[in-house]
């Protein structure tokens, strides 16, 4: 009986280093596995900053172009509203002379140079 001790003791004692063994690789591979996670959620976190950094840029841009085009629509509607002033002027027969509407057309202008 001393000898199937033995071996049974020394077969029990391979398998536990086996295992060990094994648990030891696994062990560095989920090791490793973190750490490529890791640096892969870094990397997604990085992404989604730049995104939103530009994201809040064009917002900026969004917002200024969005500003500037209405400031272009109202210049616009003064100029066709006195675009449709000139137009009644010159249609206009209230004024028996040619020289009284071109100086209503040159104050008009005036006018209109003022507010641009």
């Amino acid at each position: 009986m001393g000898w199937n001790l033995y071996i049974r003791i020394f077969t029990k004692h391979n398998l536990l280093e086996r295992r060990n063994e094994r648990c030891l690789k696994q062990k560095k591979e989920l090791k490793g596995l973190v750490r490529a996670s890791r640096h892969s959620l870094a990397e997604a976190e990085e992404r989604v900053s730049q995104r939103e950094k530009m994201i809040r840029h064009q917002q900026e841009e969004n917002l200024e172009l969005y500003e500037e085009n209405k400031d272009i629509r109202s210049r616009y509607e003064e100029s066709i509203e006195l675009i449709k002033r000139i137009k009644y002027l010159a249609e206009a027969t209230t004024y028996n002379n040619d020289r009284a509407r071109l100086g209503k057309i040159k104050e008009l202008t005036r006018e209109f140079e003022a507010t641009c």
